[in-house]
């Protein structure tokens, strides 16, 4: 199998996990806050990441904490856990006891926003493709949320 076909694959596999993740947070939602949901999504990527990191550096636990005298690794890993996961988890988890599934999944877009204003904050290099993903991003997300005017209610 070929690397474009593998890929494909492996994308179909991640929206699909995508959908599941976001109607399971959707019932979810009945019972437990946006809060608690994020926190158990959070709290078990960590254990995820931390035990593929630790045997990245060979379970070596000076090795997988030496990054964090660097100043700068210390910024990017504030930055991205609280913009990028936490802020971005909990807004989509507050929106999904409120909204449409279909609705929350297009704001999940929202975290890759927040990474581009993480990459701004660090001084990352900056693109004009970055300003027109952005763009579309929002223009997206403002056109799937937006109230649909009652004239084009009863047309549909």
């Amino acid at each position: 199998m070929n690397f474009r076909k593998i890929m494909s694959l492996a994308l179909a596999v991640l929206m699909l996990c995508s959908a599941l993740y976001k109607t399971v947070n959707r019932t979810a939602s009945r019972d437990f806050s946006p809060y608690e949901r994020t926190l158990m999504v959070l709290s078990a990527s960590a254990v995820c990441f931390t035990v593929v990191a630790l045997k990245d550096v060979g379970w070596d636990i000076k090795a997988y904490i030496a990054p964090l005298q660097t100043g700068s690794y210390v910024g990017c890993l504030l930055s991205l856990s609280l913009l990028c996961s936490i802020a971005a988890n909990l807004l989509v988890n507050y929106a999904v006891g409120k909204m449409s599934v279909f609705k929350v999944a297009s704001l999940g877009a929202l975290s890759t926003l927040c990474t581009v204003i993480g990459g701004l904050i660090l001084k990352e290099p900056f693109s004009e493709e970055l300003v027109i993903g952005a763009v579309l991003i929002i223009v997206g997300i403002w056109q799937i949320t937006r109230p649909v005017p009652q004239k084009e209610k009863i047309e549909q």
